[in-house]
């Protein structure tokens, strides 16, 4: 905040002229600062051949913790059916699990009852289709 000194302030001008955003005039042959418009540049102060200008320190509003605020919700239908939604899953884990032990119990099982059969050798690529392996009892 800029504040001039009247007693001190001769009325030259030269604070009036070297403000950026003309928030200095002479009233009544005394240099007066309109706070809405100065931006606290501070360039009058430099300017001030009697040092009339001078900068007073702001009180600061004390700051305070924001209050807490209710928060009103209203239950959606997504979360009232979520515990219909927990038991469906929960209830269907286990099947799942049967489900996937069972497949991969089956894949193993055939997986040693195959023999191991090499390729001849001088087989082509065109030999090795779905056709000759099933023509040969292989099975993937």
């Amino acid at each position: 905040m800029i504040r001039v000194d009247k007693d001190a302030c001769t009325g030259c001008g030269t604070c009036a002229a070297v403000c950026r955003q003309a928030a200095i005039a002479l009233v009544d042959g005394v240099a007066t600062v309109d706070e809405a418009r100065c931006d606290g540049c501070e360039c009058c102060l430099e300017a001030c051949p009697q040092a009339a200008i001078s900068t007073t320190a702001e009180a600061l509003p004390v700051w305070s913790a924001p209050q807490p605020v209710a928060v009103i919700s209203r239950p959606l239908a997504v979360a009232r059916s979520q515990p219909l939604l927990a038991r469906f899953v929960t209830g269907l884990a286990p099947v799942a699990l049967d489900l996937a032990v069972g497949l991969a119990d089956r894949w193993l099982s055939r997986r040693s009852a195959t023999p191991s059969v090499s390729m001849p050798t001088g087989v082509t690529a065109m030999r090795t289709g779905r056709r000759m392996r099933r023509r040969r009892g292989w099975q993937l």
